[in-house]
């Protein structure tokens, strides 16, 4: 079968690169249709990642058919925060052959030669504050922004030189773990360690959530996750769309702040954050990728009316390091796990958690979860390669 890979410069092509995946998942009950106006927002330009960014899509072609797709990368922000020569791939979708693999990775390893890289990492769509890695163990539905993707894609990524570069893990609490009783002595330890530290825990103000995402971005992000593998700082416009795009889906009662409490009444310091958001993705499902006005009330419906997410997904828990053994962590936890427990929900997904980051999956592993599920990105020197 002769494969044909073209760059998806049109609004046409961007219209069958982003809707290309429906054939691939058509018969999968578990895949989640992403919102299609996001996808094209971000090919065509009109995202912030393009202020440092680029994204080169391409689409292979099979008898006269889309086989498959893939994107480009280059992020000169990674690039100068880490000092190096990355390229990366991302948006990959594919039928299971081969020959369509190789000449995707072909064509964006060429763009990325191109651009003077030396090594790719992929999938990383766009950024590391996007959607990355392949799930390589477990199985079920995605919960809300993380990725989801066909068992073939890592082999087909192996067969054209491609190697783990790292791993990242999900945990998975049930309701019953959430309960368990062993919480009551680990949390009463940690108060007296937060007391003893003058640490203190308060709400989001949602009134100011702009301001409450730069406390965020600026004062705790760089702070607790800057010496993490792949970590890129937040830039001041995807701050902004953070604020916008969140607002609607956040739950005020999953979201905490840790602040010092200065004895002499000054400013308190932010020390760390945990944002847990509902896992929407089945009401998603359920809208096929389209929150046109009619899905857009179906959602608030299926959210507010009839509460149907039944889980949570801790998408960012951090605290900056010189607090980590203050037991405010552990207070985080305890508190937002109350609230989603009296707010209705059954579970709490903590994702995604890099391997390499011993002190938060420690403190996730001393309430007893283990890993269920396991994303991996992959990588690939692109210099003696043709």
């Amino acid at each position: 079968m002769a494969v044909e890979v073209v760059e998806a410069r049109s609004a046409r092509l961007h219209r069958e690169f982003v809707r290309f995946p429906r054939h691939v998942y058509r018969d999968d009950p578990n895949w989640v249709p992403p919102l299609e106006a996001d996808e094209l927002a971000l090919l065509g330009g009109r995202h912030p990642f393009w202020e440092y960014g680029e994204v080169v899509p391409f689409l292979a072609y099979a008898d006269g058919r889309v086989v498959g797709r893939i994107a480009a990368i280059r992020n000169d922000i990674h690039n100068r925060y880490h000092g190096r020569k990355d390229g990366f791939f991302g948006f990959f979708e594919a039928t299971a052959d081969p020959e369509v693999a190789r000449a995707l990775f072909g064509a964006a390893e060429r763009q990325l030669r191109e651009w003077g890289f030396n090594t790719v990492y992929g999938p990383v769509s766009p950024s590391m504050n996007g959607l990355v890695g392949w799930l390589v163990a477990g199985e079920g539905m995605p919960t809300f922004l993380m990725p989801y993707n066909p068992p073939y894609y890592p082999r087909l990524a192996e067969e054209c030189g491609y190697a783990k570069a790292v791993d990242l893990y999900a945990y998975l609490a049930t309701r019953a773990e959430l309960g368990n009783p062993r919480w009551g002595r680990l949390v009463r330890v940690a108060e007296r360690l937060a007391e003893r530290g003058r640490v203190g825990l308060r709400p989001v103000n949602m009134g100011r959530l702009e301001a409450e995402i730069r406390t965020f971005a600026h004062e705790i992000y760089p702070a607790a996750w800057g010496e993490n593998w792949g970590f890129q700082p937040i830039t001041e416009a995807e701050l902004k769309q953070m604020a916008a795009s969140l607002r609607p889906v956040l739950v005020p009662e999953l979201i905490l702040f840790a602040e010092t409490v200065p004895e002499d009444g000054s400013r308190p310091e932010a020390v760390g954050v945990l944002i847990a958001v509902p896992d929407y993705n089945p009401v998603l499902k359920r809208l096929n990728g389209r929150l046109r006005p009619w899905g857009l009330l179906r959602f608030i419906w299926e959210v507010k009316v009839r509460r149907s997410p039944k889980r949570v997904r801790v998408i960012a828990f951090g605290i900056k390091p010189a607090y980590q053994q203050s037991g405010v962590a552990v207070l985080m936890v305890h508190r937002v796990v109350e609230n989603a427990l009296r707010l209705g929900f059954e579970e709490m997904e903590f994702s995604w958690v890099l391997e390499t980051n011993q002190p938060m999956r420690n403190i996730i592993e001393n309430f007893g979860l283990k890993p269920y599920r396991t994303y991996r990105i992959f990588t690939k020197g692109l210099a003696n390669h043709g």
